[in-house]
């Protein structure tokens, strides 16, 4: 039963990887990858353990550099001794999620693809973890045995671009040419298998050539992403269970974070003025009307869903509209999206249609409305393709534009039902090529 629970999870895990791939947004993609990782592991693993993706600081001790890690994309750390602390980036603003390095237990790296450079990439931002100084609770004489414990790091890849024996001589070298620093943990393929540190003798263990063959073992008889996803689980729990963390000083952390008064402020949406604004790139963008456009594209914007969705999809056609007519309300929009929402026309009882939504309403919108924006949207996307275009692809770019340009809406909606269609099609086809591999 436990086995068939996890099996399901993979099962998931695969679908969501699969299903992430229209994404041509790297960090859309990566963040989607991450999600379906720590959906898992959150129901894995035991209350105690916080799962959260960020970056980990030390208290900002002037004579202790350096003071944070690289963002990292998966964080395991003690929730119940330690709160999650937030930042404001000073390169755009985003909000990031900070945990104290006298918390952390474990990283997860998470990669598409096992390559040379993913295991690089992946050492370099542990290294960045490894070396925060701690300051914990024992310098006021609390007692805590073992000493400073220093997290461990997995790699988690889906595919493999390079073969197991390859990736295990890599991160020999990297572990030989560290010394005595920490290293990577472990290595998990869910296409190829898993690489281990451990010094268990009854695990095969793979010759790697010069490399030390008492601690780097390889799990070669795992070929399954089942088998592979249920070995690296009970792997994960079980170095948990072995690493201890200890207590962080928050009041230093306080004391070293240079605090100091701002005009800045984080207040609820709720409390916020329809015309609270804030300066970016000289205009004035209204807080409340971006907040909520932001929102609802957080809805509509899930794993699997494709701007192609967006155009044919009433409904997400729909709520993709509002996200846009609340950015435009903010003066937050691109210039081309602002241009479709200015050939709409529509007045300000629209932004009532939405505030109801938003309240938690169901509300309806005019079908013609919807095709008009659907047509908009196409007619957007093929301007921008005519410009790009091939000679040769450029005659059949402009009768389709000036089909849609044309207003005949018997054409437009028989070419948006060809579309959904079309879409129908290719994701029976992905549905059933899944049910076939498994």
């Amino acid at each position: 039963m436990v086995n068939e629970r996890i099996f399901a999870f993979a099962d998931k895990i695969m679908a969501d990887f699969r299903s992430s791939a229209p994404f041509n947004h790297d960090p859309t993609m990566g963040e989607a990858r991450e999600d379906a990782i720590i959906d898992y592991l959150s129901k894995l693993l035991p209350f105690k353990y916080g799962i959260t993706r960020g970056i980990i600081i030390s208290a900002n001790n002037k004579d202790l550099t350096p003071d944070q890690s690289r963002q990292q994309d998966i964080i395991i750390y003690d929730k119940l001794n330690c709160p999650r602390l937030f930042a404001k980036s000073e390169s755009n603003g985003e909000i990031l999620t900070c945990v104290p390095i006298e918390s952390v237990l474990c990283t997860i790296e998470v990669k598409s693809r096992l390559t040379t450079e993913s295991i690089k990439d992946a050492e370099l931002k542990y290294q960045s973890v490894i070396q925060l100084p701690h300051h914990d609770l024992s310098q006021l004489g609390w007692s805590f045995s073992g000493g400073v414990y220093k997290p461990f790091c997995f790699l988690f890849t889906f595919l493999s671009d390079i073969s197991l024996h390859k990736a295990a001589i890599e991160l020999n070298d990297v572990k030989t040419k560290n010394g005595d620093a920490p290293h990577l943990l472990g290595i998990i393929s869910l296409d190829r298998g898993i690489i281990y540190y451990s010094t268990k003798s009854d695990i095969p263990k793979m010759d790697l050539d010069a490399a030390d063959t008492n601690v780097m073992i390889l799990e070669r008889a795992i070929n399954d992403y089942h088998e592979v996803l249920l070995m690296f689980s009970f792997m994960l729990v079980n170095a948990l269970n072995q690493t201890i963390t200890t207590i962080p000083d928050l009041c230093f952390y306080m004391s070293n974070s240079d605090l100091k008064f701002s005009n800045e402020i984080f207040v609820s949406s709720e409390f916020l003025d329809s015309e609270t604004y804030r300066i970016k790139d000289g205009k004035k963008i209204r807080v409340k009307q971006e907040f909520e456009g932001s929102r609802i594209l957080n809805q509509i914007y899930k794993p699997g869903t494709s701007d192609m969705d967006l155009m044919i999809d009433d409904n997400l056609s729909k709520l993709y509209l509002f996200a846009l007519y609340k950015l435009h309300k903010a003066g937050a929009l691109t210039s081309d999206l602002e241009k479709i929402i200015n050939t709409m026309n529509l007045d300000d009882s629209f932004e009532g249609i939405i505030d109801r939504y938003i309240a938690g309403e169901e509300v309806a919108v005019d079908p013609s409305i919807i095709l008009e924006f659907q047509r908009q949207m196409i007619i957007g996307i093929l301007g921008v393709f005519k410009e790009n275009c091939s000679e040769i692809e450029k005659p059949t770019a402009e009768t389709t534009l000036q089909m849609f340009e044309s207003d005949n809406k018997n054409n437009i909606t028989n070419f948006i039902r060809y579309i959904k269609f079309i879409r129908y099609k290719q994701k029976a086809s992905e549905d059933i090529q899944s049910d076939d591999r498994e």
